[in-house]
């Protein structure tokens, strides 16, 4: 893993805190190519209000980022919505 990738995406998430807000607009357009209850992976999620979106909707949702502070931003908003969102570190 790259320490720098890492470093600057955890700059960015501390800075922008929480996901861009954009997480219903993503699911309308991507939620009609899923199955009912079905499972998503958000490649490069951070602290995504998308997947915090579809899991309320229902859906498995797993997160993968290299930043953990988005990673542990992307917990916190779910655990605080009762909702199960896996997440992974990971470079991609």
């Amino acid at each position: 893993m790259a320490e720098g990738d890492r470093d600057r995406w955890n700059e960015k998430w501390a800075e922008r805190g929480r996901g861009t807000g954009h997480g219903s607009r993503i699911v309308a357009l991507v939620e009609p190519w899923l199955p009912a209850g079905g499972r998503v992976l958000d490649i490069g999620g951070g602290g995504s209000t998308a997947s915090l979106e579809l899991a309320r909707r229902g859906f498995a949702v797993t997160v993968c980022d290299v930043s953990d502070v988005g990673l542990a931003m992307a917990r916190q908003q779910a655990l605080a919505e009762d909702l199960v969102v896996a997440t992974v570190e990971a470079d991609l």
